[in-house]
């Protein structure tokens, strides 16, 4: 079998991985593979995919990888799905790490589980001194309509970051608080690189509580920025990582997601109603309320909280690791079974 393994971006942390998989698992004799993974915006998706398949067509096996999230990504998939399956008469597929598509055969798999890095060490409860910690580096109107709320808790021991780079001019008018807003040790600005998104300040690994806004949320708003896929992104495992307690800004049933998959969300200490609540506007409202209750206890309450949980909290982060061995083998028997139908 012939494979093609390329990408529109050199970040081997999220290629590696799955290029390992692909060259390693047994696939048909006599077939070409086209493993192609895209970083880009949508004028680049198609630009890009739909070049590369004029000059190279001879595929019997297309798989698309996305490692990020974008509402732009399934606005273009069905087109690029229809495009691919005129022009080469291949089988096509959709690697990422959201719930099911329903355009074309998707398999689930996220790089960020397993990925270790130096600043990903929790922090010892009695040196937690921020009660949660809000970070957002691009702002969206989901992230908006919280913060302009979350904003209005005023405490020195909780932190929130907004817009620390490419503040979207389509959202400035909705955006009624200055930014960009930095947490009080960022030495160097984050900006869009994919090792500023690895970088933690220490006032964030030093919290109790994240306050996680997911990249997916209902439609909020008058711009379409959003959509209401579950997606489990580095967001959501960082708060694992750190030994965090979570409460998510996300789309309904992100919690139950999370619960199916292993992970302990604390329901005796956290009321995660909000998770079941189909009002968009609502479940903002509600986390707030969360966020108010949070603050109006002291932080030693909860460094002793953080500290009776800490088993727990440990487990969470072990399940990270085994999550990735399960999607691991999941993905290389999916793709065995699916190249030989």
């Amino acid at each position: 079998m012939s494979t093609t393994i390329t990408s529109n971006h050199n970040q081997s942390i999220f290629l590696e991985p799955l290029e390992q998989l692909i060259r390693n698992i047994n696939l048909p004799n006599n077939k070409n593979f086209l493993f192609y993974s895209l970083f880009s915006s949508i004028d680049k998706y198609f630009v890009d995919f739909v070049r590369y398949l004029e000059n190279n067509a001879d595929y019997d096996f297309i798989v698309l990888h996305f490692p990020f999230e974008s509402p732009d990504f399934y606005k273009c998939i069905n087109p690029l799905y229809q495009y691919a399956i005129k022009r080469c008469q291949a089988k096509f597929a959709v690697i990422d790490c959201g719930e099911k598509l329903d355009h074309c055969t998707h398999f689930k798999f996220n790089t960020f589980y397993n990925e270790d890095h130096h600043t990903w060490i929790p922090a010892n409860p009695s040196q937690r001194f921020y009660k949660f910690f809000c970070a957002n580096r691009i702002l969206k109107p989901h992230r908006i309509l919280l913060l302009e709320k979350l904003l209005k808790i005023k405490a020195e021991d909780n932190i929130v970051t907004a817009g620390n780079f490419n503040i979207n001019q389509k959202f400035t008018k909705i955006i009624n608080f200055s930014a960009p807003i930095v947490a009080p040790d960022e030495k160097i600005l984050l900006d869009q690189s994919f090792e500023s998104q690895r970088r933690m300040p220490e006032s964030f690994i030093n919290s109790i509580f994240s306050i996680v806004t997911e990249s997916s949320y209902d439609n909020v708003g008058d711009v379409f920025e959003t959509w209401s896929r579950i997606m489990t992104t580095e967001k959501t495992i960082k708060a694992y990582r750190l030994y965090h307690l979570p409460i998510f800004l996300a789309p309904a049933g992100h919690v139950e997601a999370q619960r199916q998959l292993g992970f302990d969300v604390f329901d005796d200490i956290i009321d995660h109603s909000y998770d079941r609540c189909l009002d968009p506007y609502h479940r903002i409202d509600m986390i707030i309320d969360l966020c108010k209750w949070i603050n109006a206890k002291s932080i030693n309450h909860w460094q002793k909280i953080c500290q009776s949980l800490w088993t727990r909290l440990d487990a969470n982060n072990s399940n990270c690791k085994k999550i990735a061995q399960v999607e691991y083998k999941t993905l290389v028997n999916n793709l065995i079974s699916w190249t030989r139908q």
